[in-house]
């Protein structure tokens, strides 16, 4: 008796430390019965899915995944299967109904009289996947095509000089000829505005090494913000700042930080000041820290922890047309009737730089640009020189 007691008590540590061991992974994991029934979900699975278990357990698979029916079709396609597994991609449904990621993961599970007992269903969120290759295609054909761009702007801002200059010595031979002057006017402002998309078709080339060094990014938020400050103020754009006093400093170059803030607070302004009507005209800035953690080369078991600064930018306006967001921060991309779509170009491609991304959401009333850098970290930064 006391063999089987102990034997029991064994049986049930076992148990809770398996349980204990799915609930701590990352991959959500959903466990089916042999009628296709939801028995259980670890808290991966319900973030995963939106749905918690008390909602999905004893539903059948195909209405819990009523909205991906390919994920059904999977759990049925590895009931037909002797003890392998079968997987697949898609998306499904996440928290408020927005489209998620995921590799699914369906394997057959048979218990000790090898008898078909149900399956186990492993989902796996693809989110920070997808964004880390859209980063990597993003920052390899900007590269490719600011070299190309930079060396074609580079040529045509050469003879512009020649032009502006030889326009200037004509003005002065016409003299004072009212009809001739105004189109001498005409070819000077056309000629600075071509030299002025010139320069910004040179920012897209890849940047050379830079010696990063430490910078206060509430010190370049506030400096932009006396920039557009005018605009604002002629735009009744109220901006409210949120600010953790305690932020470090990040790693990077002052000039292009104050371009990338630049740019998006300007697309900010724009954005809210083309509100019709009484609407609240609103951009919310704030700062935050966050840790991230990566693998280390040294070891695929030890991960070196990354402190990030975080700098979000939200605003009310109207928001950025479906059509354009897959596509906006490549160049010449934009929805304004007068813009160059040069601006969030030119900014990916500083903070990718700096080591950090951007990431945007965007609908009717609300659009959000988040960005993060490196902290500066004077030991570490050392140890890199």
């Amino acid at each position: 008796m006391a063999k089987k007691g102990l034997a029991s008590a064994e049986y049930e540590l076992s148990e809770r430390r398996w349980s204990q061991i799915i609930e701590s992974l990352d991959d959500g994991v959903i466990g089916i019965d042999a009628e296709g029934r939801v028995l259980s979900m670890n808290q991966a699975a319900e973030q995963i899915t939106a749905c918690p278990l008390g909602t999905a357990r004893g539903r059948h698979h195909s209405d819990v995944f009523a909205d991906a029916r390919w994920v059904s079709d999977l759990l049925d396609a590895a009931a037909d299967r002797e003890r392998q597994s079968i997987s697949a991609e898609g998306s499904i449904q996440g928290l408020w109904q927005k489209p998620l990621a995921v590799r699914a993961t369906a394997s057959p599970i048979f218990d000790s009289d090898a008898r078909r007992a149900g399956a186990a269903l492993i989902l796996r969120d693809l989110t920070l996947q997808r964004n880390l290759e859209t980063d990597v295609r993003r920052a390899q054909t900007l590269a490719q095509l600011g070299v190309v761009v930079a060396g074609l702007a580079h040529e045509i801002r050469n003879p512009l000089g020649g032009i502006r200059g030889a326009v200037q010595l004509l003005a002065a031979e016409v003299g004072p000829h009212p009809a001739a002057r105004e189109y001498i006017d005409l070819v000077i402002r056309e000629v600075d505005r071509l030299s002025k998309l010139c320069g910004q078709l040179l920012e897209l080339r890849p940047r050379g090494a830079f010696t990063p060094q430490p910078v206060n990014i509430h010190r370049v938020i506030d400096h932009v913000l006396t920039l557009v400050g005018a605009a604002a103020k002629q735009n009744e754009v109220k901006v409210r700042r949120f600010f953790d006093p305690s932020l470090p400093e990040v790693r990077g170059d002052p000039d292009a930080l104050t371009q990338l803030m630049l740019n998006l607070l300007q697309n900010a302004v724009q954005a809210v000041g083309a509100l019709s009507g009484n609407e609240p005209r609103e951009i919310r800035l704030t700062t935050r820290i966050e840790t991230d953690y990566h693998l280390t080369a040294s070891s695929a078991r030890e991960r070196s922890r990354v402190r990030l600064l975080r700098i979000d930018v939200e605003d009310n306006g109207p928001g950025i047309p479906e059509s354009v967001q897959p596509n906006l921060f490549s160049p010449f991309v934009t929805s304004k009737p007068k813009g160059t779509g040069l601006g969030l170009a030119i900014s990916q491609r500083i903070i990718s730089d700096h080591g950090g991304n951007i990431r945007f959401e965007s609908r009717p009333g609300h659009t959000l640009f988040r960005i993060t850098i490196p902290v500066w970290e004077p030991t570490v930064a050392g140890a890199a020189r």
